[in-house]
């Protein structure tokens, strides 16, 4: 019989609710095939808020494929035998409105009917003396899921509710339980795992380790990505799949018929939540496929064209669209998306006509101006800060300045590329930043800014210095000098001085040096530039420091010179708040002290710097002064001490992609021939270093 039927007005009853423990139950949970991987704290946290009293609704929450399902079976599963009437699990994900929420629920539960009430007050009523589980699976479609989950659970005090959505209800006493992509080792764990399933001699080892390592990464820790890959591995490698991700809609799809339509695969699966979304939030979406590594609302404001980008943001957001995360310094909110969702969005922004192209100039826009406004304080009591920003705006820098070159939008393209070059710079990334000032001056045609190309060139110069390549540097110096010249620009022809005077002094050429520097620093003098002029002070205290000709009298006057210099410097990098100056300064005051065999003030000195380096984040100055702080050690004969040291610099020197790493290493081979350590310790001790975090040696390691 029906047990909707109403008749007469009469009241239908039917046998009492039975859960899933109960042979005859009408709603079981659905039979889990596989273990449950990478979800186990999740699990016990669910299991531990709905075992609470006063805990009745309990959402599982995250965006398409993250396993809210999976995750709900298996708490669902742990209380099979709690609930007196059972745990009840209903498949949601055809029902269209709060009111068929209900009725399924009533219909399965036997709920008693009567002619005069309505189906929410049946259901109200059947629920009231019941001791339950309610799963709720797939509720994202239902546009008043809230009030049909309000509804079971008005006056039913012994009901529970476990909710597994894209949204959250937005319901008070609701505890949400947001999943997030997979952690790498549980991503790994799921995909091998899931392999052996379909191929049964599947063996992870150290032929496909790294190949399986980077699938999991490009799959960005997405358990049905990671599962729709496994099932490939019947015909592919998983260096195969890497290969064809570019075709990840394509590729990532799977044929077994036990598995709903839109979780066969990873487009259908975006797809069904994006049919969801309101239709501004749709072209919102769309556009914010531009950005990169993510953003934050003002940037989306900037970009998008919408009536009310924050509406739609917050919409996505509910959504499960947009992960956000606020940054503990600055107390802003940034939003990202996976790259399988920015993958889709750009399609569709795509088939919009005209639109890309205007949001994708809006994005470069953006972007430039924010880089350039942190890139100003550089040198500056913010510098940490800003530095912080740019390297959250990083992959937003990287991939304007790609669309731009790509797209010949000039002069934008090479003024994101100078911006991308002085951010790695600062971060002592140097041939990255290399790579971004060739490709700036590689899109410069003849009518471009001649201030643009200048600033370019100087730039240029600086990491030839940086990369020991002195003759490039002076001709390329030469060049923006002669540029500053026809111009009558003072600041730019002094810049270009102060990098002709130290490629001289690379070069042993101390008196055309100190002619440079005099030239630089009476420009940044008469223009008040004390940055310059500090920068200008510490170059001719290491000049007069590197000069060893003449008397030792001489010798002994220009030693004096060199601290007069550097002290002056200092002086004002305090005035200055000039981190990044002062510990310049500091390490060429070590290094003065060191020659004079003064190894406290000289370790004094490069710790200094060091904690000033470290705060920037500048890895290739941090892996110098570790390799200076090795060279005291050495000095006072604690060689292991000297040897570790000299390990950290290198590894540090090896990820800027420095040519001073086989120096360095030479310098610790050295120490470690003299019977200090066999080769068993100096792998010990290379092992010792390569298990430290990178961000914690550049950051935080004290020696």
């Amino acid at each position: 019989q029906n047990p909707l039927a109403i008749a007469d007005g009469a009241i239908h009853r039917f046998p009492r609710a039975t859960g899933p423990s109960h042979p005859d139950s009408n709603a079981p949970i659905p039979v889990q095939f596989t273990r449950l991987i990478g979800r186990e704290t999740e699990a016990a946290e669910a299991e531990t808020l709905l075992r609470q009293p006063e805990v009745r609704l309990v959402t599982i929450t995250g965006f398409g494929g993250m396993g809210k399902t999976r995750l709900a079976a298996e708490v669902a599963d742990r209380f099979a035998h709690t609930f007196v009437d059972g745990v009840w699990w209903f498949d949601m994900e055809e029902a269209a409105s709060g009111d068929e929420v209900i009725a399924r629920v009533a219909e399965r539960l036997s709920a008693p009917i009567q002619a005069d009430a309505s189906i929410r007050e049946h259901t109200r009523q059947a629920l009231r003396d019941q001791d339950l589980l309610l799963v709720l699976d797939n509720l994202e479609q239902v546009p008043d899921a809230s009030d049909a989950v309000r509804a079971l659970l008005s006056g039913a005090p012994s009901v529970k509710c476990l909710v597994t959505s894209q949204r959250i209800l937005g319901l008070r006493g609701e505890h949400v339980l947001e999943l997030h992509p997979l952690p790498e080792p549980d991503a790994q764990a799921l995909l091998v795992e899931r392999v052996r399933e379909v191929k049964h001699d599947f063996v992870a080892d150290a032929d496909n380790q790294a190949d399986i390592t980077e699938l999991c990464q490009r799959l960005e820790g997405v358990p049905l990505a990671l599962e729709l890959a496994a099932t490939r591995c019947i015909l592919l490698t998983p260096r195969e799949i890497v290969d064809r991700l570019n075709e990840r809609f394509h590729v990532l799809q799977a044929r077994s018929r036990d598995i709903p339509l839109r979780r066969r695969a990873l487009h259908a699966a975006i797809e069904w939540s994006y049919d969801l979304l309101p239709p501004d939030a749709r072209s919102v979406l769309a556009q914010l496929s531009v950005f990169y590594g993510g953003f934050r609302l003002a940037d989306a404001e900037a970009v998008c064209e919408s009536l009310d980008v924050l509406d739609s943001v917050s919409t996505l957001r509910s959504h499960s669209f947009l992960r956000v995360k606020a940054d503990i310094a600055t107390q802003e909110s940034r939003y990202s998306m996976l790259d399988s969702v920015r993958e889709y969005a750009a399609a569709r922004l795509h088939r919009t006509d005209g639109l890309a192209i205007n949001v994708k100039m809006r994005h470069a826009t953006r972007v430039l101006e924010t880089a350039q406004a942190n890139l100003k304080c550089v040198r500056t009591a913010r510098e940490v800060d800003a530095l912080r920003a740019l390297d959250a705006d990083g992959e937003n820098l990287r991939a304007a300045a790609r669309w731009a070159r790509e797209d010949s939008v000039l002069p934008l393209a090479a003024e994101l590329a100078l911006a991308l070059g002085r951010w790695r710079h600062r971060r002592g990334f140097i041939r990255e930043a290399v790579e971004a000032i060739e490709s700036g001056l590689q899109t410069l045609v003849r009518d471009s800014p001649p201030n643009l190309l200048a600033e370019l060139l100087l730039e240029r110069a600086g990491l030839h210095l940086d990369l020991n390549e002195t003759a490039a540097a002076r001709e390329v110096a030469e060049a923006a000098h002669a540029m500053g010249v026809a111009q009558d620009d003072s600041m730019r022809r002094a810049k270009a001085q102060n990098i002709l005077g130290q490629a001289a002094m690379q070069e042993g050429n101390h008196a055309e040096a100190r002619e440079r520097f005099a030239d630089a620093l009476k420009q940044f003098e008469e223009s008040v530039h004390d940055v310059e002029v500090a920068n200008v002070r510490t170059n001719l205290g290491v000049t007069e420091r590197r000069d060893t000709s003449g008397t030792e009298a001489d010798r002994t006057a220009r030693l004096k010179s060199a601290e007069e210099h550097l002290q002056e410097a200092l002086r004002l990098r305090y005035v200055l708040e000039d981190r990044r100056g002062l510990a310049e300064t500091l390490n060429s005051l070590g290094v003065l002290a060191f020659e004079r065999r003064d190894l406290t003030n000289a370790e004094r000195y490069y710790r200094e710097a060091l904690v000033c380096h470290q705060a920037i984040g500048d890895t290739l100055e941090v892996a110098m002064l570790l390799s200076n702080l090795a060279e005291i050690e050495e000095k006072r004969g604690r060689e292991l001490h000297a040897i570790r040291l000299f390990a950290a610099s290198e590894r540090l020197l090896t990820e800027v992609r420095s040519p001073l790493r086989s120096v360095v290493a030479e310098m610790a081979q050295r120490v470690a021939e003299n019977n200090v350590i066999d080769q068993a310790g100096m792998d010990a001790v290379l092992a010792e270093i390569s298990s430290i975090p990178l961000d914690t040696l550049r950051s935080e390691w004290t020696p």
